[in-house]
């Protein structure tokens, strides 16, 4: 009905009354009725969250504590980033600057909750969590991890990702197989039949060596680590047999006597081993994506050659001319280690060493004879020489599980001013160092983290 021109709205409750309000009012009732249900939002202090208020204020400090299992509206971001993994020692450990935030393939961080000094948390999305909190720890970039409601949040220093725990360090093995090859040494004339060449070294061509490689890292939270590493393959092999047509053959000044006898056939053998220890401190640059290394290095290369021969038609009668010689190279080394490229299933990583050393190289030769007397020579340089030695290597490297990890690759050793048998054999009462060799292969191994 129509009262005093407004229009009023009647109910009928079933009771027997009435009640009367106008349009207008009950428009401003109902807004107020709403307005319990929808408080007004703090400033933001989640990025995102399912929980109804914040756990830690700005500035306190962050106390390790067991994962929170998530709850049936519990929202995580594995869909979104997938699960953090840790590969390799070479892992991006972001420095203190500007950037707000940094993210590769496999997880996110964001750098959030800047407090009046700066000072800040890098929260990452884990498996067992939901909400990210932000945090302000009591110093910058010291070592800090925890867990804010189910959500794992952490600076940079826990560089050991979630293998370890709340550590502050880590360590990091890593065994290798080994097969390599040898170049051959430089060229030397051995054998020759009425003046023309039959043998030179540098078809003496090795075969395949195989050996280990053992490698122990113990890295802190800053990604700063000590590295101990050894290295062996042995039995390098080259053998090469030689014998007259129609003439007989000579050795060229091949140790005395001089000049040397005639023989119808022989027998060349060139046998070589390297072994290599070295201790390195590893310094990460560039949010750990490049890592310096300096250190010592031990290397050792030892090599063999003889020369075995015999006349068929002079029973019994033989010459055997022998010469071995040791490397034994101490000194310094720097380098780099670098993260060349990665994806979310396999990462290619680089290393590059050299450097200078003090070579004290002692040759042994002996010459055999039943038909002229044994002669016997041992010599070493004084004072040492000096030499170089030069690693490369590149490997792929795939994640088993989060803390064991395939790797393959190339590794390869370049030695210069080394003493060698084949540059001995003219003068074998003088050491002389002035040849070199190229040592390289491939590698197959495992890399673990605990």
């Amino acid at each position: 009905m129509t009262h005093h021109g407004m229009n009023i709205l009647t109910f009928d409750c079933g009771r027997g009354w009435r009640l009367k309000l106008k349009q207008q009012l009950v428009a401003v009732v109902l807004l107020m009725g709403m307005l319990p249900c929808a408080p007004a939002s703090p400033a933001a202090e989640y990025l995102l969250s399912d929980q109804s208020s914040p756990s830690l204020e700005i500035g306190q400090r962050l106390a390790p504590q067991p994962p929170n299992p998530p709850g049936p509206d519990t929202i995580t971001f594995d869909q979104f980033v997938g699960e953090p993994i840790a590969r390799s020692i070479l892992k991006p450990v972001p420095e203190q600057s500007a950037l707000t935030d940094w993210s590769t393939e496999q997880s996110s961080v964001a750098l959030i909750g800047d407090d009046a000094e700066g000072q800040s948390a890098w929260v990452e999305s884990s498996k067992e969590g939901s909400n990210q909190n932000s945090v302000s720890p009591d110093q910058e970039w010291e070592w800090t991890s925890g867990f804010i409601d189910g959500v794992k949040v952490q600076q940079y220093g826990d560089w050991c990702k979630q293998c370890f725990g709340q550590r502050n360090a880590c360590w990091t093995g890593r065994v290798d197989a080994i097969v390599m090859w040898r170049n051959a040494p430089y060229s030397r004339d051995l054998v020759t039949e009425q003046g023309e060449l039959v043998l030179n070294a540098e078809q003496l061509e090795s075969s395949l060596a195989a050996g280990p490689r053992i490698q122990l890292f113990r890295t802190n939270s800053d990604g700063a680590a000590v590295e101990v590493g050894y290295v062996r393959a042995f039995n390098f092999r080259s053998e090469r047999f030689v014998s007259a047509a129609t003439v007989p053959l000579r050795p060229v000044d091949i140790l005395p006597p001089a000049p040397n006898p005639f023989f119808d056939d022989g027998t060349v053998n060139l046998g070589s081993s390297l072994q290599t220890l070295e201790l390195n401190g590893r310094v990460p640059l560039r949010q750990g994506n490049l890592q310096f290394i300096s250190g010592f290095r031990w290397l050792e290369w030892n090599e063999s050659f003889s020369l075995d021969t015999s006349v068929p038609t002079a029973p019994g009668f033989f010459d055997n001319y022998a010469t071995n010689v040791i490397n034994s190279l101490y000194g310094g080394q720097i380098g780099i280690d670098a993260l060349l490229y990665t994806n979310t299933w396999i990462e290619v990583e680089s290393v590059l060493k050299g450097g200078a050393y003090y070579n004290s190289a002692v040759s042994r030769s002996a010459f055999i004879s039943n038909s002229s007397p044994d002669q016997n020579w041992s010599v070493s340089e004084q004072p040492a020489s000096g030499a170089f030695v030069g690693e490369i290597g590149f490997t792929g490297v795939v994640s088993i599980t989060s803390c064991l990890d395939l790797r393959f690759g190339y590794l390869g050793y370049w030695l210069q001013s080394i003493a060698q048998p084949t540059r001995q054999l003219s003068n074998p009462a003088a050491l002389v160092a002035n040849g070199g060799t190229v040592v390289q292969g491939v590698t197959l191994g495992l890399e673990g983290r605990w």
